[in-house]
C-alpha cells in the first residue's frame, strides 16, 4: 500500500471509524463517561475506581510499569470532553486535580512510583502527549472542516483552558506543571490575530478559540502577565513572557472583530471573552 494511495486513504477513514468504539471499550472510557453522563456520579467515586485499575502488583522496574493504563485514561478524559460542551466539563476537571493528589509507591524500590519517568499521579502521565496529539490535529485557518470536527475541538479547548485555571501554580518556577496549559493559548493568540497565510481577517473558528481561552482561563492568563512568569526557558534561551501589550493586542482584536463578525456564535463568544477580559483587569487594577 502506497503512502497517499486511494487504498491508504480508505485504510485511515477504516481506522477512523473504528476508533471511537475501541476506545469505547477502554474501562477508563466507562467510569469516566459515567461521570459526566450521571448527575448522581461523584468525582471521588470516579477516582477510586481508577485507582482501583493499576494493575495490582506495582513492583516493577520497567519504565512504563502501567502499561497503557495512564494513556487510556487520559485518551478516555479528552475524547469524552470533545463530546461534551464546556458547561457540562466541570467534572472532568475536577477528576483530574483528584487524580493528581494521589501518590503511588513503587513496591520495587519503595521511592515514589514513576511511569515514562513521570511520578504517578502527581505528575500526571501521559496527560500532556495525549493532549498535545489532539491539540495539533486541528488548523483554525482550514474553511473547509467539517461543523462536528470543529466542535469537538472548541470541546478540547475549553477543557484545556479549564483545567490550565483549575492547576496550582508557582509563577516563579520555569517548570510547568502538568495541569497547565495557559501557554498553548498563544498558538490560538497568533492565528486569530496574526493569521497570514493568505487571511487578511481571521476565521471565525480562530476567533472563537481564542475567546474560549479567554472566557474560561482569563484570571490564568492575566496572572501570567501580572507576575511576569516565563515559559520555556532554558540555557541560553531566555523564554517567552506574555505582556500586558499582548493583551492589549487580543483585547483590540476581539473589538475590532465584535464590529464585523456575523456569525451569531462566534460573536456570542467575542462578547463573553470581552467580558471576561474587562473583568479581570478591573479586579487586577483595585
Amino acid at each position: 500500500m502506497t503512502l497517499g494511495s486511494h487504498e491508504w486513504f480508505q485504510a485511515q477513514q477504516r481506522a477512523r471509524d473504528a476508533y471511537p468504539a475501541l476506545v469505547e471499550g477502554y474501562p477508563e472510557w466507562k467510569i469516566l463517561n459515567t461521570l459526566v453522563e450521571n448527575p448522581n456520579a461523584s468525582v471521588t467515586n470516579a477516582v477510586e475506581q481508577m485507582l482501583s485499575l493499576a494493575p495490582a502488583e506495582l513492583a516493577s522496574e520497567r519504565p512504563a510499569v502501567l502499561g497503557d493504563h495512564p494513556y487510556h485514561i487520559f485518551l478516555s478524559l479528552i475524547e469524552i470532553a470533545k463530546r461534551t460542551p464546556p458547561e457540562g466539563q466541570a467534572k472532568l476537571v475536577q477528576f483530574v486535580a483528584r487524580l493528581q493528589k494521589n501518590a503511588l509507591i513503587n513496591e520495587a524500590t519503595g521511592q515514589p512510583l514513576r511511569h515514562e519517568g513521570y511520578l504517578v499521579w502527581t505528575q500526571l502521565p501521559a496527560l500532556g502527549y495525549t493532549a498535545a496529539d489532539e491539540w495539533g490535529s486541528i488548523v483554525v485557518l482550514d474553511d473547509s472542516l467539517p461543523p462536528d470536527q470543529l466542535r469537538h475541538y472548541e470541546n478540547l479547548i475549553a477543557l484545556l483552558a479549564q483545567l490550565s485555571a483549575a492547576a496550582d501554580v508557582d509563577y516563579n518556577d520555569p517548570v510547568v506543571g502538568e495541569m497547565d496549559f495557559s501557554f498553548w493559548s498563544m498558538r490560538a493568540f497568533k492565528e486569530a490575530f496574526t493569521p497570514g497565510e493568505g487571511h487578511l481577517v481571521p476565521t471565525n473558528e480562530a476567533l472563537r478559540v481564542a475567546s474560549l481561552w479567554l472566557i474560561y482561563a482569563t484570571d490564568r492568563l492575566w496572572a501570567n502577565i501580572k507576575y511576569g512568569r516565563v515559559f520555556g526557558r532554558r540555557g541560553n534561551d531566555p523564554g517567552t513572557v506574555m505582556t500586558a501589550e499582548m493583551w492589549d493586542k487580543w483585547q483590540h482584536g476581539l473589538s475590532v472583530a465584535k464590529t464585523t463578525c456575523n456569525d451569531e456564535e462566534t460573536l456570542g463568544l467575542i462578547t463573553s471573552a470581552l467580558r471576561h477580559m474587562e473583568q479581570v483587569a478591573m479586579q487586577g487594577s483595585g
